[in-house]
């Protein structure tokens, strides 16, 4: 991952830096990756559940739909990970 952006904190997190973002605070979370792709984490407001947002950079739609589902993969199993401590 490249970049982090906590909204709840209001940082900008790379792997040389951290700097402020002015949005507003919300419990997100943004990751944006090395080749544009982003996804964000964020509690639902209205049920016991975490959603994520997946946003992908390719040239077709086979490419784009595999990249997505090695994001969604990767995700979960890191969320799945965190939650069997």
């Amino acid at each position: 991952m490249v970049t982090t952006l906590d909204y709840k904190t209001g940082e900008r997190v790379t792997e040389d830096s951290i700097s402020k973002i002015d949005l507003p605070s919300a419990n997100v979370l943004k990751y944006i990756l090395e080749d544009g792709s982003w996804f964000v984490l964020r509690p639902s407001g209205t049920e016991p559940k975490a959603k994520i947002y997946i946003s992908v950079v390719t040239d077709d739609k086979i490419t784009t739909l595999e990249r997505i589902a090695a994001i969604k993969e990767e995700v979960l199993a890191k969320v799945n990970a965190t939650l069997s401590r």
